[in-house]
């Protein structure tokens, strides 16, 4: 197998090591489902969870946009970006209320603290103003998710970092019977949504990059000269290298390469809450067996979802930046599909017998604004004890086994 060029720059795109070495430390009473929970300690017949999650190393390039450009209305996405990654925990069920913490790490000598603090509170006052009066789409407020803000760390590290970073933890319990249980079945529908374009609550179209990736696209794509010029921002081994600046428009990108990579994770908290919501509304929630969210591990993802099951896939062509990435790097398509959602960022696997989870899913895709694609099937995996994840991309079929 080729060894991926993001893995060459020393990020691991399924995290297969960590979950390893971390495996029976963290409690998960519910295996198959996108993110671990534990039986509440303090409430019989409740569980929780909490995930801390962040943007990465994207904070890095949001900085060089506002560098380049003057322009900072773009680094409020930073912590959206956190809150986005953290509130994945409602491909479980847990669709709020929330309890957010976050911590922001700051190298003071190389950015500007005063800035970094603007516009990480302001970022995070949008975002949870957006959760928490979530009328916007519908103006129904059976859709609002509560958000409740304990503060959090802001720590000065001078040798240990280079820039800054963005992390944000989000805590939420629930009656076990809300729980998405990721116990997918053989002759379950697969359908996706897209990561592109421009949800209803969005300012902006949005490339669909979203928070994956970035130590490689972005080393490719962006003008080698701004190694040179801000030093601080990228390790030399893995420099900018590309030709474009943050301000080129390559035609068919639809925005500048410094927009498309900045770009921010939707708010996919929204969509799944909506998702819920509306097969709860017509007495269908049943046929919900998982929602996963292409974050780590692109649209191999869904492996972790589940037992025994083997994920059939055809995606439609890349959206136009992972068309710009991969003919910068020169990736394999099948280690683009392991690294990149590649377009499709959530998917929702279900029963959709008599067509109750397709109509609630393109309800949803016309309240969003968010487009919807039909993908596949789920059939019994070929492996004893394994998950297995075909895609099909551009008439030819990647897998069957992701490692």
């Amino acid at each position: 197998m080729i060894k991926s060029q993001y893995e060459s720059l020393g990020v691991e795109s399924d995290k297969t090591r960590i979950k390893e070495n971390f495996f029976g430390v963290n409690e998960n009473v519910f295996p198959y489902a996108f993110v671990n929970i534990g039986n509440d300690p303090w409430q019989k017949n409740w569980v929780h969870t909490l995930h801390l999650d962040g943007g990465g190393s994207k904070s890095a390039t949001h900085w060089l946009y506002y560098l380049v450009t003057g322009d900072d209305r773009f680094l409020r996405f930073d912590i959206a970006d956190a809150i986005a990654m953290g509130a994945d925990i409602a491909a479980a069920g847990f669709v709020g209320p929330f309890v957010i913490g976050d911590v922001i790490d700051i190298n003071g000598r190389n950015v500007d603290k005063k800035v970094i603090i603007k516009h990480a509170a302001l970022g995070l006052k949008t975002t949870l103003k957006l959760f928490g009066e979530y009328g916007i789409i519908t103006g129904d407020k059976r859709y609002k998710i509560r958000v409740y803000c304990m503060g959090g760390e802001t720590a000065d590290l001078v040798d240990q970092l280079t820039s800054w970073s963005v992390n944000v933890a989000i805590f939420s319990r629930m009656l076990r019977t809300g729980v998405i249980t990721g116990d997918v079945l053989a002759g379950d529908s697969i359908f996706g949504f897209s990561s592109g374009g421009q949800a209803v609550w969005e300012e902006f179209l949005n490339s669909g990059k979203m928070s994956n990736g970035s130590t490689l696209s972005d080393a490719a794509l962006l003008y080698s000269g701004y190694q040179k010029e801000y030093p601080f921002l990228r390790s030399a081994k893995n420099a900018f290298r590309g030709k474009y600046f943050v301000g080129d428009k390559p035609l068919g990108l639809g925005m500048t390469v410094g927009e498309a990579l900045i770009s921010p994770t939707r708010q996919w908290a929204i969509v799944m809450k909506m998702v819920i919501d509306r097969l709860k509304s017509i007495g269908e929630f049943d046929k919900l067996h998982a929602i996963v969210m292409n974050t780590g591990g692109g649209l191999t993802k869904c492996a972790h979802v589940g037992n025994e099951i083997r994920y059939y896939k055809t995606i439609l062509p890349f959206l136009p930046i992972f068309d710009l990435i991969q003919t910068e790097t020169g990736e394999t398509q099948r280690n683009m599909l392991k690294t990149f959602n590649c377009g499709v960022g959530i998917e929702v696997i279900g029963d959709n017998r008599g067509g109750y989870l397709q109509s609630a899913l393109e309800w949803v895709s016309e309240k969003s604004g968010i487009d919807l694609f039909e993908l596949g099937m789920t059939y019994q995996s070929n492996t004893a004890g394994k998950n297995e994840v075909i895609v099909c991309s551009e008439g030819r079929e990647y897998g069957p086994v992701w490692k």
